[in-house]
């Protein structure tokens, strides 16, 4: 449910965080893909090894996905808005109490700030967003997970062409002290470039991505490109073409979870 007026807006339900939701507009390829989703739709056509934790995805989401959330954005000010968001459960698809403090992260919170504006010719948007969880306490005293997170995106838009950059990094996604792991962290980096001719319109994405799975194994590695051609051939009709790229390199010496591979796609989407 979304209630929207004068004095901002509210929504009540399964959504994504507000850091999520005001970043990845002015971030890498979110922000000037033409084609499919350079995050989501690569590793569909380039399978990443079994056990592979370097993400293919480039945004501030603590495995909370569409979880139940409260959220506020406030109004614009001098083109700056504000976002807030309560988060009571990590778990997506829970629609009653929080979780027990004992049991999994909790009574998260994810906060953001957004610009959009114009300097001279050049239009900017940017935006920067923090999340975090409380850990379970008294279940595993070995066990600690203290989940958090910061991204940013920076979007220039010169005439046709618009560049994007965008930063994430969640850590203390796990840790267990009695079998030394090590707190796990992910650090993504995404960059795109859009071309707006009219008609026509073509872009490039590239993302790469680190795990922290085992320091003493090493890091898995993600890197994906993208390169996308979209014709719009009438009202609600386009047609797609996108050539892909994915490389999967994984912590264990030798080449047993490494993958690398290309993908071509075409489509015809069709809007109503």
């Amino acid at each position: 449910m979304g209630i929207k007026g004068k004095f901002g807006e509210i929504r009540i339900g399964s959504e994504d965080n507000a850091a999520h939701l005001m970043v990845t507009g002015n971030s890498g390829s979110w922000a000037t893909n033409v084609g499919q989703n350079l995050n989501f739709d690569v590793a569909d056509w380039v399978e990443a090894p079994s056990g592979h934790r370097a993400s293919t995805v480039q945004r501030l989401d603590l495995g909370e996905a569409d979880s139940e959330k409260l959220t506020y954005f406030t109004p614009r000010f001098g083109g700056f808005q504000l976002g807030l968001t309560y988060m009571p459960s990590a778990n997506e698809g829970k629609n009653n109490s929080p979780e027990l403090t004992s049991a999994a992260n909790h009574s998260g919170f994810a906060a953001a700030v957004r610009y959009s504006g114009k300097f001279d010719a050049v239009g900017i948007g940017a935006s920067a967003g923090y999340a975090q969880y409380n850990p379970p306490g008294g279940a595993n005293p070995n066990r600690l997970s203290d989940p958090k997170g910061f991204a940013a995106g920076l979007k220039l838009t010169f005439g046709k062409i618009t560049v994007a950059a965008g930063h994430s990094r969640e850590m203390n996604l796990a840790s267990d002290q009695s079998t030394g792991s090590v707190t796990r962290g992910n650090t993504a980096y995404d960059f795109g470039i859009k071309y707006n001719g009219g008609k026509n319109k073509f872009s490039l994405g590239y993302m790469m991505s680190e795990d922290d799975a085992s320091t003493a194994a090493g890091e898995d590695e993600t890197t994906i490109a993208m390169l996308s051609y979209r014709r719009d051939l009438g009202p609600g009709v386009q047609y797609r073409l996108n050539l892909m790229y994915g490389d999967f390199e994984g912590e264990t010496a030798g080449s047993s979870d490494d993958n690398d591979g290309y993908a071509i796609t075409t489509s015809v989407r069709l809007a109503f």
